[in-house]
């Protein structure tokens, strides 16, 4: 990613435009960039731990990494 930390939301079962409105609400609650790529939510910097609750207080079972 050009040499820049990003962090990848990857696994989710979702469609594209579903995984657009995931991607709107991370760049809210992360304040940081966000965009969806190949299936993937990118995240710009590294955000795991923030993430990682974030996810977790949303109700997400499975969260790894």
């Amino acid at each position: 990613h050009g040499g820049k930390t990003v962090t990848v939301v990857a696994g989710a079962i979702a469609t594209d435009t579903q995984l657009d409105e995931f991607a709107r609400m991370l760049r809210m609650s992360m304040g940081t960039g966000a965009r969806v790529q190949a299936g993937e939510v990118i995240l710009q910097g590294d955000v795991r731990e923030r993430l990682r609750t974030w996810l977790s207080s949303a109700g997400a079972r499975d969260v790894r990494g």
